[in-house]
């Protein structure tokens, strides 16, 4: 029960009204959460405890709430005559304890050193009650009541000065413990956003590893590519390492119909299982076994990021998270990024290629160094007969006819690898230009797949974001309250 109290009759108490709390420890719960109430409208607080139990654990808890406020508290001992019979001199030095406890605890709480009176409500009561005793008895008593001491606090406190400066710096110290408290608990839901703030730049981080991770995978596939094409470009060579200088002579000069040239390319394109259509095939199993692989990592990622995601404390509510683990999502991608490939295939391989064409350059080149050697040859023989003859001097023939010998045998190793060349440097065009047109589609694949998975979690993005903005928003704003606030705290307090 809350009793109001009006002294009218002292000139002390006048404008004063007292309020009587029910306090921390009565047997009615709702007693506390009354007495909290009221506390924010009192200019100033006696808080009263007993000697005989001093500061308990809710009074403690309730004194701590009050200091939030910025009240003037005076902490009130009540029952020191219980401690008369403690010791000599009517319990003084466990008197001395109590108060020694209490405004070491007080201090504590409050954060300064507190206003403590020990009192003696009784020996008060009894001291006015008292009409027919000696004055000596009046004056003993009402001594050890102390009641003088919180009097006298009173007179000096309650002036007309301090009841305006009280009444102004009231609603400045409730606005205060407001503002503290909103303060702590924005500071509370911050520190629990650092989780989540955590979560999202870990998210991205392993995002960033994970697409670097699937690039070193692609270029696997890309190296499988490039050794498919590289083959299909050695096959010039791998007929040339075959072929002898006879052989040479004998299917292009000597079958001039080049059908033992055709048999034995044929040979060399079967035996190597490399002609275009096989390559083409080859190329294409690596292609669907790339897409697979690249599709299956990207819905296994998502499912991961939302098992984990899905763990976090701070998010209760699923929906707040999003979904990717639809396989039917990441089906598109197998079937986009498929035939995004393929179709660079087609252009940088097949669209420029004409198989035909390049085994009749590669035919023509070879039968032009052999025909070439002949005619070097033919030249040397004329020149040894025309020295046999003497048409030539001997020593002159000799040395023309070692030289054209030599060269008409070096032209066919030195022009054959020319050819050689030039047809491995085709397949190698073809082959930097697919991977590089490889590494477009591929690089544009990964940064949609990771779109698609960030989008997937953008609620969770955004309720994190979102929160983490208000609330330093709000903390920004509860500093700047609190320093007007304490502003003007400063200005009534110089000017009262």
């Amino acid at each position: 029960m809350v009793t109001l109290h009006r002294i009218s009759t002292l000139p002390l108490l006048q404008d004063v009204t007292f309020i009587d709390t029910p306090g921390t420890n009565a047997v009615l719960t709702n007693h506390t959460s009354k007495t909290v109430q009221l506390l924010p409208s009192a200019d100033l607080i006696l808080f009263v405890t007993s000697a005989d139990r001093p500061f308990p654990d809710s009074e403690k808890q309730l004194l701590k709430s009050i200091q939030s406020y910025r009240k003037n508290i005076v902490v009130v001992i009540n029952k020191m005559d219980i401690l008369d019979m403690s010791g000599g001199n009517h319990g003084e030095d466990t008197k001395q304890k109590v108060v020694r406890f209490v405004t070491e605890n007080a201090a504590d709480l409050l954060g300064v050193n507190p206003i403590v009176i020990p009192i003696s409500a009784r020996d008060g009561l009894a001291c006015k009650l008292i009409t027919k005793s000696s004055k000596e008895e009046e004056t003993t008593l009402w001594k050890r009541s102390n009641f003088k001491s919180l009097e006298s606090y009173l007179q000096t406190t309650l002036t007309t000065q301090s009841k305006i400066q009280s009444k102004l710096l009231n609603p400045i110290g409730v606005a205060e413990g407001m503002l503290a408290e909103c303060y702590h608990h924005l500071s509370t839901q911050k520190k629990e956003l650092q989780i989540d703030v955590a979560t999202l730049n870990l998210l991205e981080s392993t995002m960033s590893g994970w697409t670097t991770e699937m690039m070193q995978s692609v270029d696997e596939y890309k190296e499988d590519m490039v050794g498919v094409l590289k083959k299909e470009g050695g096959r010039c060579q791998g007929l040339v390492n075959r072929m002898s200088y006879w052989d040479q002579w004998s299917w292009f000069v000597l079958n001039s119909s080049g059908e033992k040239f055709e048999r034995e390319w044929n040979v060399v394109k079967s035996g190597s299982g490399d002609d275009v259509n096989a390559a083409e095939g080859k190329l294409g199993a690596i292609v669907r076994e790339s897409s697979d692989s690249i599709a299956t990592k990207a819905r296994t990622q998502g499912q991961a990021v939302i098992e984990y995601l899905g763990k976090r404390p701070a998010i209760t509510n699923q929906s707040l998270i999003g979904s990717v683990t639809a396989a039917s999502r990441f089906e598109d991608i197998r079937n986009a990024l498929s035939s995004k490939m393929m179709t660079c295939i087609k252009q940088d391989i097949l669209s420029n290629y004409d198989p035909i064409r390049e085994d009749q350059d590669m035919k023509s080149s070879l039968k032009q160094t052999i025909v070439a050697s002949g005619c070097i040859h033919v030249g040397a023989l004329t020149s040894g007969v025309c020295t046999g003859l003497e048409v030539l001097d001997l020593t002159m023939g000799c040395i023309s006819t070692s030289i054209l010998m030599s060269l008409g045998i070096a032209i066919v190793p030195y022009q054959n690898k020319q050819t050689v060349s030039k047809m491995e440097s085709a397949w190698e065009e073809r082959s930097q230009a697919l991977v590089e047109s490889m590494d477009v589609v591929h690089r544009k694949e990964m940064t949609r797949i990771q779109r698609r998975i960030m989008d997937g979690v953008a609620p969770y993005t955004r309720y994190v974001k979102t929160e983490k903005e208000r609330v330093e928003g709000l903390m920004r704003l509860c500093d700047d309250s609190q320093l007007m606030a304490h502003s003007l705290r400063n200005r009534i307090v110089k000017n009262t």
